[in-house]
């Protein structure tokens, strides 16, 4: 059983990081585009969410350490040359998305509903100060932040935990990856502090809910969220 496990993991690692190179070799797909000064928010993190929430930190890790490695051999910019940039970011990504999973999976029903209201209004406080700057840019976040917040609040109304950890699990993997990666490159002179809080808030939010909502569309098909936990709760 033990063996059959391992195997599953291997093939799960594989196919995922599979996933990642052929995204990120098709730039329509890998970059959907939005109105942010980033202009595009990218999908090629999601696999390594999802290989952290079906598999485990071991997938998780090694499906972003795929990510990053292809990030860092096809980089264009300086900051993408680093390693340290590029690469152990993107390992993180599905060892936090595991472990959001985990905690929000265990938790209950009180603590669920206060992690959708607290993403909410994370998320309308971006929006907030994105307001001074443009109104358009704030309106979209808001709208995003209310829609991805009532769907969250949708999932523990009706006691499925697992649909709300994925949700969770892919809006902190997603922020793992863009807060380290920004961090990173202002911690070590690539990028002013001023531009990395802009990028950060009025794109990291919308990166963040799609991947919450491909991540969890993903893990309602395949059985992993979806089905009504009343009696968990």
């Amino acid at each position: 059983m033990q063996a059959q496990t391992r195997i599953h993991k291997v093939v799960l690692a594989g196919v995922l990081s599979a996933l990642t190179i052929l995204l990120g070799l098709f730039p329509s797909v890998g970059f959907i585009p939005v109105p942010t000064p980033a202009g595009a928010a990218t999908t090629l993190h999601i696999p390594a969410i999802l290989g952290g929430v079906l598999g485990g930190p071991f997938v998780g890790g090694l499906v972003g350490l795929t990510f990053g490695i292809f990030s860092f051999l096809r980089a264009t910019l300086p900051l993408f040359k680093d390693p340290l940039v590029a690469i152990i970011p993107r390992v993180l990504i599905g060892i936090v998305a595991w472990a959001a999973y985990t905690a929000a999976a265990r938790a209950s029903k009180s603590v669920l509903f206060l992690l959708a209201i607290a993403a909410m209004l994370v998320a309308a406080g971006f929006a907030a100060q994105i307001l001074q700057y443009s109104v358009i840019l704030g309106a979209f976040i808001l709208v995003l932040a209310v829609a991805a917040g009532g769907a969250l609040l949708w999932f523990v109304s009706r006691g499925d935990k697992r649909a709300v950890a994925v949700a969770v699990a892919a809006i902190l993997g997603s922020f793992t990856n863009t807060s380290l990666v920004l961090g990173l490159a202002t911690l070590l002179g690539y990028l002013p502090l001023q531009g990395v809080i802009l990028v950060a808030a009025t794109h990291g939010i919308p990166e963040a809910i799609v991947a919450a909502v491909i991540v969890t569309a993903i893990a309602v098909a395949v059985g992993v969220a979806g089905a009504p936990q009343r009696s968990r709760l």
